[in-house]
């Protein structure tokens, strides 16, 4: 969970829940404390609906959960850390996950000459899909959103993966590096994975308004400026701007993206 404070003061505590473990979550829960009482004023959970778990899923994925929620059995979103909580303006809060992991692989090859063993060992980064939850002051979940992203690198700590956050007009603002393939998705099917290490990906600006709505723009193509953007250093300045720091090879290069209404 993470935790805010509004206006007056009062606490809201807000996050994701799990009935099987640590490493998947069901949904979502919201605690608010009244600030001179100290009591709990509204404490509401919610867990997510199957269209929204199986949502940019492929086929099979998404039938293979429709079969788990046929026979009862526990249907949960895997690996996803919570990021951010936003407070709104009238008590409420957003709430911004992403699909995180870290697979490792050993591999060991014997020389056929000198017999002579030897390891070694791979890390692959996954960076999926975004989640934003909006949740009202009265503990309402209003909306869910699932953003489809695909990222995987190996070996070199995600540096161009994740994303950028920033809020503007009430909007989320979310900064990424994808696929031209996802130009034109529609949330249906699987999502093309990004080329992170290549020039024929695009910067991908994705935002969603107060009320759920959601809007996809290309920013610019990695071949127009020779470089990738790394969105975890990249930052939001200003309601409207963000500085964002590409590189590739021994290139570096910085941007100002202006975003207008």
């Amino acid at each position: 969970m993470q935790i805010g404070i509004l206006d007056n003061k009062d606490i809201v505590c807000a996050g994701f829940y799990s009935e099987t473990g640590t490493l998947t979550i069901k949904g979502t829960y919201f605690l608010k404390l009244n600030a001179n009482t100290r009591t709990v004023v509204v404490n509401s959970s919610k867990e997510f609906d199957l269209d929204f778990i199986a949502q940019n899923l492929t086929e099979r994925e998404a039938r293979k959960v429709g079969r788990k929620a046929a026979n009862d059995k526990d249907v949960e979103l895997f690996q996803f850390r919570l990021d951010q909580l936003v407070v709104d303006n009238v008590g409420g809060v957003f709430l911004v996950g992403e699909q995180f992991f870290v697979r490792q692989v050993v591999t060991t090859m014997r020389n056929p000459t000198t017999g002579a063993v030897t390891t070694r060992t791979d890390n692959y980064y996954f960076y999926n899909d975004i989640i934003a939850i909006r949740i009202g002051a009265d503990g309402e979940i209003l909306w869910s959103q699932k953003i489809p992203k695909r990222q995987k690198s190996v070996n070199d700590g995600g540096a161009n993966s994740s994303y950028t956050f920033g809020v503007r007009n009430g909007q989320l603002l979310f900064v990424y590096n994808d696929s031209v393939e996802n130009l034109n998705y529609t949330g249906k099917g699987p999502v093309a994975r990004a080329e992170l290490n290549s020039a024929n990906g695009v910067v991908m600006l994705y935002a969603v308004s107060g009320s759920g709505e959601v809007k996809r723009q290309p920013v610019f193509g990695a071949k127009e400026v020779n470089v990738i953007i790394r969105p975890k250093v990249c930052e939001q300045i200003s309601s409207s701007e963000f500085v964002l720091f590409g590189q590739r090879a021994k290139k570096q290069q910085f941007a100002i993206l202006n975003i207008k209404d």
